[in-house]
């Protein structure tokens, strides 16, 4: 049979929805409603046809091979399908399976041993299988897999989990089941004090997964603890009533409890609607999970539990819950467990310190480096508004020089090379612009008059510039022109450089005037006779 749920294309945004689809799709889930209902139906055939239940052989497989399968299709149902969540949700899963597969085993014991052939270890095999099934759950409910960012404990801090937990759970079913126990107490001693210890945990576990239902924001999970919790709940309430009926208050109510035993396994198949992708139309930047840093406090859990089990013995010897005999034992064993759990305590104290140690380091490193950074990005600041100052005025000084009608070039004091030039230049001088760029002035004999270039040159040492300097330009053409000459030092990476500025002041001679034409006269030979 396959258990792989088909892919309907659907998301539903409510839970009763991703229930009936996970039935309608899942066939992990049909067999095990299917089951159920024959289960039922043959509990009904027995309690109405037949007067008397099956006894004997016949009545030990009757009322543990139906809970075994169930449990045996649970256990299935939880295991298949983990390799497609994310990790963290895997370890969750991966508890509550390892829990229920802890309660199989009790099933597969109660079908193959019979209940008057059990033997001392037999029982506390028994009850060390329903610790395992509690110390999962613990775990699994501690992980909160729904909060997608939180403080992720190292490696160390959760292997420290384990004794905490596994520390607890043992402590609790030895004090209250093993030590009754092997101290020979009366039978109704120790199924009172094992389902107090049963009953206070499913109420624990069934109270945890319905507050995580009520605090967690994705529809998804809400929906997946609501059924934990529920199952959990059902699980107290069948605990409840199976202690009630041993002890012969509610002898009455046996048949009930064969139809409650299953529902709570039912519930846990559902789970497996945790493969439907949700889609939660009320999704919004408000009510959207938020990143929060979660921080478990191992070391506090494990202080209030160690307390705890103290004050709980306490209280046990001023009620006189348990025989006289059994006090030095409880006492050892609560010792010895406060103890362990101090221990625990105490080395994870120590790693907290260690890391809170660590924080605070990484919190000066970071404020010191914030500090440099902003100084740099302060620095980053002026520097790119100086060089934006820069290039406007690069771009408004290139925009003057090109578009000034008088003739501009920049030139090299050291050795008069041409850097750039103007198209009143050019036209000035009669040469293009690349003939001019890179090559010397004094080559191209610009200077019209000798020892005009010297002159110049002695006014801008002793000044640093030079005002309407008045002397002859020669074009390319040799024609000679009058011009006014201004030029200012510039320094460009470095070097000096000359601006100049050149302006032609030569009138244009006006074109001669011819005289008019005038009419020729006669010749008297042209001239007739009247």
């Amino acid at each position: 049979m396959s258990t792989e749920a088909t892919a309907s294309g659907r998301e539903p945004t409510r839970p009763l929805e991703a229930l009936r689809e996970t039935v309608r799709t899942d066939r992990l889930v049909q067999g095990t409603l299917a089951v159920l209902g024959c289960l039922t139906l043959h509990h009904g055939w027995i309690a109405v046809v037949q007067s008397t239940p099956a006894t004997g052989a016949s009545g030990h497989l009757d009322h543990t091979l139906g809970p075994f399968v169930v449990l045996l299709l649970t256990v299935v149902s939880l295991w298949r399908g983990l390799d497609r969540l994310q990790p963290e949700e895997r370890r969750f899963w991966r508890d509550v399976s390892a829990g229920m597969s802890g309660w199989l085993a009790v099933a597969g014991i109660y079908l193959v041993v019979p209940s008057d052939q059990r033997s001392l270890a037999i029982q506390l095999l028994i009850e060390a299988c329903f610790a395992a099934f509690y110390i999962a759950l613990v775990l699994a409910v501690e992980r909160q897999p729904h909060r997608a960012d939180r403080w992720r404990p190292t490696d160390l801090e959760r292997l420290l989990a384990w004794p905490a937990v596994v520390g607890l759970i043992i402590g609790l079913f030895g004090y209250f089941v093993v030590v009754p126990r092997l101290g020979q107490s009366q039978e109704h001693e120790i199924v009172g004090s094992t389902f107090l210890l049963y009953t206070t945990l499913d109420a624990y576990l069934a109270g945890r997964f319905l507050v995580l239902s009520r605090t967690a924001r994705p529809i998804r999970w809400k929906t997946l603890y609501f059924l934990l919790g529920l199952a959990m709940a059902l699980i107290f309430v069948n605990d409840l009533l199976e202690w009630q009926v041993l002890s012969g208050q509610l002898s009455g109510l046996a048949p009930l409890l064969d139809y409650i035993y299953y529902f709570p396994f039912v519930l846990m198949v559902l789970a497996r609607c945790r493969h439907t992708p949700f889609r939660d139309r009320r999704a919004d930047p408000e009510s959207a999970e938020r990143p929060e840093l979660y921080f478990t406090r191992p070391s506090g859990r494990t202080m209030t539990h160690a307390v705890g089990f103290a004050l709980l013995h306490l209280a046990c010897y001023q009620v006189d819950f348990f025989p006289v005999v059994l006090k030095p034992a409880h006492e050892s064993l609560t010792f010895w467990f406060v103890l362990g759990l101090g221990t625990v305590a105490v080395i994870q104290h120590r790693l907290l310190e260690r890391k809170a140690q660590e924080l605070w380091r990484t919190r000066e490193k970071f404020e010191l480096s914030m500090r440099h950074n902003e100084q740099d990005l302060r620095l980053m600041i002026e520097r790119y508004h100086a060089e934006e100052q820069l290039r406007l005025s690069e771009q408004k000084f290139a925009k003057a020089f090109h578009v000034c009608p008088d003739g501009m070039a920049i030139t090299s004091v050291a050795e008069g090379r041409f850097l750039e030039v103007n198209e009143g230049f050019e036209r000035q001088s009669g040469y293009s612009r690349d003939e001019l760029i890179g090559q010397n002035a004094p080559s191209f004999g610009l200077w019209g008059m000798p020892g005009e270039r010297d002159a110049m040159f002695e006014i801008l040492t002793n000044k640093g510039s030079v005002r309407n300097f008045e002397g002859a330009m020669r074009n390319r053409s040799g024609e000679l022109r009058q011009v006014l000459f201004s030029a200012e030092q510039l320094t460009i990476d470095g070097e000096r450089y000359l601006l100049s500025v050149t302006r032609e002041i030569t009138e244009p001679r006006p074109a001669a005037r011819r005289p008019p034409p005038q009419a020729e006269s006669p010749s008297p030979h042209e001239i007739s006779s009247p």
